[in-house]
C-alpha cells in the first residue's frame, strides 16, 4: 500500500512497529507470505454474490443473474458462518536504478474446500519513477489513504502521485474500479464501473505522532449511484524506545456525503416507507495497542482493543484497510477489503511470533447492527434468504502468517 508496503505482505513488520524494511537496491527480488485463516461468525448474511439476483424488468421478482460476479476467493454463502482460507501472496519487485522501480502482488487465496476456486490474481502492478521529491506511478494499485477507513480495495487501475519528507507528505490516485456488468444491467442507475478520485495529507510534527486528512470519492456516478463522497481526519501516536515498540494509539473520524450513502442511510418501516430523515453517514475507529509480534523474534507479541462506531451506508461496498478493519470473509467479500457499515463495538485482539518468520493472531469482535431499520440493513438478508431479526455480528478469526 505505501511505497514499501504491499497490502498484507508485510503486516508482520507492520504489526512489529520496529522491524526496518529493506534497503532498496537494484536487482529483481521476491518476497511474500502464506497465510491460514480460520473465521467464525454468528450470523452470516446473504451476498450480492451467493443469493441476490436482479430485477430487471420492475415486477418485483428477481430475474435470472449475480449482482455482482462470484468473488475469485469463493462462495461465501455455501458456509457462510464458518470458514477456513488459505492465501498465498507474491511480491514481485525489481529497483532498476535509483528512480525508476516496479512492484507487483500475484495473490492465490481460496476459501477451504474450494480448490476449484484458486484463481491466481494481480492486486497490484505498477512502475514508478521519481521526480525530484515526487514520484509518479501508473498500473495497478491498492491505496492507502488516510489511516485505513474507506481507503480503496484491490483492482483499482490508474496513477498515484507522491510527494514529502520527513514533516509533511502528501498522495493523490486517480483509479478505475467496477466489474464486467454494463450500467444498464443495474436497478435505480448504478454503475458497474467507477473512478476514484483519493488523496491525503500527513503532518508528522513530533516523533511518533501523524495527523492525517484524507479524501476517497467516486467522481463519476450521479444521484443513489454515488455510495463514495467521503472526507476523514485521524490521528496516530506510536512510542518506540530502544527499538520496542510500547505502545499506539489511533483515531479516525470521517463523514460521507454521497447521496447514495445517504440513502441507504435512511430509516424505514416495516413497509419500506421512509420514516425518518436521511443523514449523511459517519464513522469512528479508535484503538490502543500494547508491544507487538516480531516476526523474527518468538515468543514477542502484544495486544489490542479496538472500538469502531460506522452508520448505515458510510461504506456499502468494503473500501476500507483489512489491516485495520478485521471482519469475517462473510461480510467483506467480493471487495477483499475490510468494511466500516452500519456497526458499532469493540474488538480484543492479539498476536504472538510461534517461530522464527511464523506470526499468530487471533481476535474476537462484540458487534451489534448499528440501525436495524436502515435501508441498508433492510437490503440485508441471512444466509438462507430469511430477514435479519437478530442485531449480533459476533465473530472470531485467527490466522497463521509465514513471512518468506
Amino acid at each position: 500500500m505505501k511505497k514499501t508496503y504491499a497490502f498484507l505482505s508485510a503486516l508482520a513488520f507492520t504489526t512489529a512497529g520496529y522491524a526496518a524494511a529493506p534497503a532498496e537496491a537494484p536487482g529483481l527480488k521476491f518476497t511474500g507470505f502464506l497465510q491460514y485463516r480460520y473465521e467464525w461468525i454468528k450470523n452470516p448474511e446473504a451476498l450480492a454474490e451467493d443469493t441476490m439476483t436482479i430485477d430487471t424488468n420492475g415486477d418485483h421478482t428477481p430475474d435470472t443473474g449475480y449482482v455482482s460476479d462470484p468473488s475469485t476467493e469463493g462462495n461465501a454463502g455455501i458456509d457462510g458462518k464458518s470458514q477456513t482460507e488459505t492465501l498465498l501472496w507474491l511480491n514481485i519487485d525489481n529497483q532498476f536504478d535509483g528512480h525508476t522501480r516496479f512492484h507487483g502482488a500475484a495473490v492465490a487465496r481460496s476459501l477451504g474446500g474450494r480448490t476449484t476456486r484458486t484463481n491466481l490474481a494481480i492486486y497490484e502492478a505498477y512502475v514508478a519513477a521519481k521526480f525530484g521529491p515526487a514520484e509518479v506511478a501508473v498500473g495497478r494499485f491498492l491505496s492507502d489513504t488516510g489511516l485505513g477507513m474507506i481507503a480503496g480495495a484491490p483492482f483499482m487501475d490508474g496513477i498515484h502521485v507522491s510527494v514529502g519528507n520527513e514533516l509533511v507528505k502528501g498522495q493523490a490516485y486517480v483509479t478505475k474500479f467496477g466489474n464486467v456488468h454494463s450500467a444498464q444491467e443495474y436497478p435505480d442507475g448504478l454503475n458497474g464501473h467507477m473512478t476514484f478520485a483519493s488523496g491525503d495529507l500527513k503532518i508528522m510534527p513530533i516523533k511518533g505522532l501523524t495527523v492525517s486528512l484524507s479524501y476517497f470519492a467516486d467522481v463519476t456516478s450521479d444521484g443513489n449511484a454515488n455510495l463514495y463522497k467521503a472526507y476523514k481526519a485521524g490521528a496516530e501516536y506510536r512510542y518506540v524506545s530502544n527499538n520496542i515498540p510500547w505502545f499506539t494509539v489511533m483515531g479516525e473520524y470521517g463523514k460521507n456525503k454521497a447521496d447514495g450513502a445517504k440513502n441507504l442511510n435512511t430509516p424505514l418501516n416495516a413497509y419500506y416507507q421512509p420514516i425518518g430523515e436521511a443523514k449523511e453517514p459517519a464513522a469512528f475507529i479508535a484503538s490502543a495497542k500494547v508491544l507487538g509480534a516480531h516476526p523474527f523474534m518468538p515468543g514477542t507479541g502484544g495486544f489490542q482493543i479496538q472500538y469502531r462506531n460506522a452508520d448505515a451506508g458510510f461504506d456499502a461496498m468494503g473500501m476500507c484497510n483489512p489491516l485495520l478493519v478485521n471482519n469475517p470473509f462473510n461480510w467483506m467479500t467480493p471487495s477483499a477489503g475490510g468494511i466500516m457499515d452500519n456497526c458499532k463495538g469493540i474488538e480484543i485482539s492479539g498476536e504472538i511470533t510461534l517461530l522464527p518468520r511464523t506470526i499468530l493472531k487471533a481476535a474476537y469482535g462484540m458487534m451489534k447492527v448499528k440501525d436495524m431499520s436502515a435501508l441498508q440493513c433492510l437490503s440485508t438478508h441471512n444466509v438462507g434468504g430469511s430477514l435479519r431479526t437478530d442485531d449480533t455480528k459476533n465473530y472470531f478469526s485467527a490466522q497463521i502468517f509465514y513471512l518468506f
